[in-house]
């Protein structure tokens, strides 16, 4: 049985993704034909020159995604081989994705993204 801490944090997230969050879908790389990709909700974050304009940060290279556990089963594992070019469509447009890490919690991965 979860934890009570576990469960509140599945939930807040989950909320959150909801809420903010915009719709992505990943196909592994080699899957068979007619295989479904895994969809979820992310949170994305995706700096613009816009908002160097009004001051924020502006790095290209910088687009991140959020999710959590279960969203994209064996996409950690899958980017850590190198081998793998792992393509995640975010609101329509591809992105590339570079580097994948769990953070603390063991539940939340980010996941560095280039658009292709």
């Amino acid at each position: 049985m979860p934890s009570p801490f576990d469960t509140m944090k599945h939930t807040v997230f989950k909320k959150v993704q909801n809420t903010m969050g915009v719709d992505a879908s990943w196909l592994p790389i080699g899957s068979v034909e007619g295989a479904e990709a895994f969809t979820a909700k992310v949170l994305f974050s995706n700096p613009t020159e816009r908002m160097q304009k009004f001051g924020g940060i502006y790095d290209a290279e910088a687009a991140m995604i959020e999710y959590f556990n279960g969203d994209f089963p064996g996409l950690l594992e899958r980017v850590e081989n190198r081998g793998n070019l792992e393509i995640i469509t975010i609101d329509g447009q591809e992105y590339m994705v570079k580097t994948v890490l769990k953070k603390h919690d063991g539940d939340t991965f980010l996941a560095s993204v280039q658009i292709k």
